[in-house]
């Protein structure tokens, strides 16, 4: 019998965790055996399958926004799992579980309650779990604010997403990933034949690269991207990089740079030159307008680029490694980079077989050997940093030993 009771028991007492994590959803590359997606073969995908895509995904989450008063909104922990209950004037409620993306958003407005308290003191077990709810809800009372909640439905049920202020279009304003793409589809009908060099995709972020257009003689026409080519031919094409996130968690950014395939097992890299960035404030319609004046400045920086390149490799730099470290050191005082990362790109990144070096090291060597370590970056937006590094020092290159 006390076994019985103590299956019993363990079984009862099982907990969840705290939060839904985030999910990582897709990763997508252009390799030498042509795609893959999620680890598995492909075809290639153009920027209009994504969009097809993300439109898809959008109909099976249905997403809703909902504007309340903060104290609308109670908070419970049910098994280890925090919930919103939504309250309504007609006494019905709403359940829902919070991403952990969620948690720490609507935690971020209530005085006196952290979520790293929370989930790494408070709510460890059913006491603490009471304490949790009494404290937030107690605290919640103070605060005079309307909260935007954004829920999505999952294949497990509905879940609330993220957690933002709304104060009369001054707040945060939800912008789809789908409605990024059809901003620049519906700009120009050129951008849904693109084809797309990378495309990531997870619950608190979105990067789609993208072959830029050649733009001459008043056309502008998206080449095809053959993957054995570029790397043989050795030369980097003009990219396009698109980034936004569906919960806040970073800006609406649009830019351009360089791609280079440095190994047929897929493996690239990417050099940063031009980028817009937009925080989700503003009406929708604001957002699409200030979308339709950056690829308008991201169009015309990225004429160019590829010249610029043709300079970079022949600017001869003497004293190479000397000369970018300390470049990086000083770079490092106004930017998030490590001295482990400096390293790695004066030793790794210099020597790596696909670094240009024919003529001895230049100004190419050195952005592409910052671009190359960036790929190893723990997070796409460390990635995005370091990628803009690239360029800046080849930029810095190029003007410090460029003969006239």
């Amino acid at each position: 019998m006390n076994a019985n009771n103590n299956l019993t028991t363990g079984v009862n007492m099982k907990r969840q965790t705290l939060t839904i994590e985030p999910r990582q959803l897709i990763t997508y590359k252009l390799t030498a055996d042509g795609a893959t997606m999620n680890g598995r073969p492909t075809k290639p995908r153009t920027f209009g399958g994504f969009r097809d895509l993300l439109h898809a995904m959008d109909d099976k989450q249905e997403a809703k926004d909902i504007v309340r008063m903060a104290q609308a909104y109670h908070f419970e922990i049910e098994g280890g799992r925090a919930y919103a209950n939504v309250m309504y004037r007609d006494g019905a409620s709403e359940k829902l579980p919070f991403t952990r993306t969620a948690l720490q958003q609507f935690l971020s407005y209530i005085p006196g309650v952290r979520y790293g308290d929370m989930s790494s003191n408070w709510a460890k077990d059913e006491k603490g779990d009471k304490l949790a709810m009494l404290l937030t809800n107690y605290c919640k009372l103070s605060v005079e604010k309307e909260l935007l909640v954004r829920t999505i439905n999952t294949i497990n049920g509905p879940l609330i997403r993220s957690f933002h202020s709304s104060t009369d279009g001054r707040g945060y304003q939800p912008f789809n990933n789908s409605q990024l793409l059809d901003t620049l589809v519906e700009h120009g009908d050129e951008y849904a034949n693109a084809t797309v060099l990378n495309f990531w995709l997870g619950d608190n972020g979105m990067r789609l690269r993208f072959a830029a257009p050649e733009v001459g003689n008043g056309s502008i026409v998206h080449p095809d991207v053959n993957f054995k080519d570029v790397y043989h031919s050795k030369n980097p094409i003009s990219a396009v990089d698109l980034n936004n996130s569906e919960t806040g968690f970073g800006s609406i950014k649009y830019g351009g740079g360089l791609w280079t395939p440095t190994c047929l097992n897929g493996i690239t890299t990417y050099a940063s030159e031009h980028q817009r960035t937009r925080k989700h404030v503003g009406s929708a319609e604001v957002l699409q307008q200030w979308m339709l004046g950056a690829i308008e400045d991201v169009c015309m920086a990225q004429r160019g680029v590829l010249e610029k390149y043709e300079t970079a490799l022949n600017t001869q730099i003497d004293n190479v490694f000397e000369w970018l470290s300390e470049e990086l050191k000083d770079m490092k005082k106004t930017h998030a980079i490590t001295d482990q990362f400096i390293d790695a790109v004066c030793t790794s990144g210099l020597h790596d077989p696909t670094t240009p070096k024919e003529n001895g090291f230049s100004a190419a060597s050195c952005g592409q050997a910052v671009a190359l370590i960036a790929q190893q970056a723990p997070d796409f937006e460390q990635q995005r940093l370091e990628e803009q590094i690239a360029m800046h020092i080849m930029d810095r290159a190029i003007s410090q030993h460029a003969t006239a």
